[in-house]
C-alpha cells in the first residue's frame, strides 16, 4: 500500500498530507478484518465482482473514506487498462483476418500459366 500511495502522490492523485491517513486506514482495515479471514480466503472472482467485495466493506464506511478513494481508482485503472488491451488484441486479430482474406482473394496464377493482355 505504501508502493501505492507514493505512486498517487507523484501523480498529484492523492496529497501528501492524506498519505499517512491512507497507510493507517489500510492497517486498521486489515487488522479489523483479520478475525473474517474465511471472507476473504473463500473470496471466488466467478460469484463476486472484486469492486462490490471491496465496496461492500469500504464504501459506506466513513473510517476508511481516505482509503476508499484509492483503492475505487486503482480498480477503475486496472480495469481501463485491461479494456484497451483487449482492443489491442481485438484489431490485431481482425488485421490478420483481413489480410489472410485479402491474399485468398488475389490468388497467383499457377506457374506456366501466361498472361497475354500485352498482346491487345
Amino acid at each position: 500500500m505504501k508502493s501505492i500511495v507514493r505512486t498517487f502522490i507523484e501523480a498529484k492523485r492523492v496529497s501528501a498530507s492524506d498519505a499517512d491517513d491512507i497507510i493507517q486506514q489500510y492497517s486498521d482495515f486489515i487488522e479489523g478484518n483479520v478475525s473474517q479471514v474465511s471472507e476473504f480466503s473463500g473470496f471466488d472472482p466467478a460469484l463476486c465482482r472484486v469492486y462490490k467485495f471491496f465496496h461492500d466493506r469500504l464504501a459506506n464506511n466513513p473510517s476508511y473514506a481516505k482509503l476508499w478513494a484509492v483503492v475505487k481508482t486503482v480498480m477503475l485503472l486496472s480495469h481501463g487498462q485491461a479494456t484497451v488491451e483487449r482492443g489491442f488484441s481485438i484489431n490485431k486479430q481482425v488485421e490478420s483476418d483481413s489480410l489472410k482474406e485479402e491474399l485468398k482473394s488475389k490468388k497467383l496464377p499457377a506457374k506456366g500459366h501466361r498472361s497475354y493482355a500485352h498482346i491487345c
